[in-house]
């Protein structure tokens, strides 16, 4: 759970846009609820607190924030390489994106 908000935070990847609840909402109409429930999409008001915290601990560092070694938890300190890792993914898969189209080669 922590993994999928935090990639939906930091890359936008699965996170429930507003198109998306509306489209939902019209597909759906009174059993909204129950197709939110079963959805792979993470919608805003149900991120993990953890999620949050590590994303702002994330934006802190990248920042410059002068973290020591025992400033944080080690569940922060493990949360916060979960985030550079999901980062550097997306950055990598942006990267190669163009290459990877299919019909190119």
């Amino acid at each position: 759970m922590l993994e999928r908000d935090l990639k939906a935070l930091l890359t936008g990847e699965g996170l429930c846009s507003e198109r998306d609840a509306a489209d939902c909402e019209a597909r759906h109409g009174d059993w909204l609820d129950w197709a939110c429930q079963r959805c792979e999409k993470v919608q805003p008001d149900r991120l993990s607190g953890r999620a949050l915290r590590i994303v702002f601990l994330r934006e802190l560092q990248r920042g410059g924030f002068p973290f020591g070694p025992d400033d944080l938890s080690l569940e922060d300190w493990l949360g916060l390489g979960l985030a550079a890792r999901i980062e550097d993914r997306s950055r990598l898969l942006a990267e190669l994106a163009p290459w990877m189209a299919p019909g190119r080669g």
